[in-house]
């Protein structure tokens, strides 16, 4: 029921004709505060960046002058206990990432004590056409550009053989759009509680391809304490009622350990607004 758009200055709050609602809410203001939540990095609950974002929110109550009520919580989320790609002597493969996708159903990722250990493929159409099974490979599939029959469907590839499936864009990170991620994400997480070791990659990996590499990855589940933030600006005259505004903290993602949530953040970051455009006119405001 809020706007933000360009060019409004004037809005009617009790008879207010300069209300500083439209100013707090316009888009600049709004994105300073997106920016602001999405560098506190992944804010999967367990997160670092989970916990500076509830202390930014609960910091930003207090300062705004309301009554600040929490209530503490513990969920059990995803952690990832580690993500290694070694080479053929056991050293880290330079400047290569991985990072686990969130568990099938409730089953941890967690490879042998030894680790997975195979060629490093990149499976194309015509790799897939050339073979029929992949038993002594970790298959990388591009992430922009999949083979056509199997896409991105990591059940395929283990019916395949394929000790471990890193799904890496050539180009990098950031050319994953977000409507690549909405068919990626249910591909490379299942609904059946099956351990296989499923990956995202930076494009560093394709340095690597044809050679023998170690994987080293374990997931486990914890329980994380977290809290919910309540803030009550209270109205310039006694009353029973109340207008609830409510808004995520935390951002939810197939991968944990990458949740900077910048879609998820402008709820929060509205809020925050919002709050800052109704504090100018506490006395005025009729409702909690």
């Amino acid at each position: 029921f809020f706007q933000a758009e360009d060019g409004i200055r004037d809005y009617k709050v009790t008879g207010v004709q300069t209300c500083a609602l439209p100013i707090s809410l316009q888009p600049d203001q709004v994105a300073r505060e997106v920016a602001t939540l999405a560098g506190f990095g992944s804010r999967f609950i367990g997160q670092p960046g989970f916990q500076r974002a509830a202390d930014y929110v609960e910091q930003r109550f207090t300062e705004a002058g309301l009554e600040v009520l929490t209530q503490d919580l513990d969920t059990l989320a995803p952690h990832t206990v580690r993500r290694e790609i070694l080479g053929v002597e056991g050293q880290p493969l330079r400047d290569v990432e991985v990072y686990p996708f969130f568990p099938n159903h409730f089953q941890p990722m967690v490879t042998p004590p030894e680790g997975l250990t195979g060629q490093l493929i990149l499976l194309t159409d015509d790799v897939l056409a050339q073979r029929s099974r992949f038993d002594d490979c970790i298959g990388v599939v591009d992430a922009v550009n999949p083979p056509k029959a199997y896409g991105c469907d990591w059940s395929r590839y283990a019916q395949l053989g394929v000790k471990a499936i890193i799904v890496s864009p050539r180009s990098g990170l950031n050319d994953l759009t977000a409507e690549r991620w909405a068919t990626l994400n249910p591909q490379m997480v299942g609904n059946d509680p099956i351990n296989y070791v499923r990956l995202l990659g930076n494009a560093a990996v394709y340095r690597y391809l044809d050679q023998p590499v170690t994987l080293h990855v374990r997931t486990e589940f914890r329980s994380y304490p977290n809290r919910t933030i309540i803030g009550i600006l209270k109205s310039g005259r006694p009353n029973r009622d109340a207008v609830v505004v409510t808004a995520p903290y935390d951002a939810y993602s197939y991968l944990p350990d990458l949740a900077p949530g910048v879609v998820t953040a402008y709820e929060i970051a509205e809020l925050l607004r919002v709050l800052e455009g109704l504090r100018a006119h506490r006395s005025e405001l009729r409702r909690d």
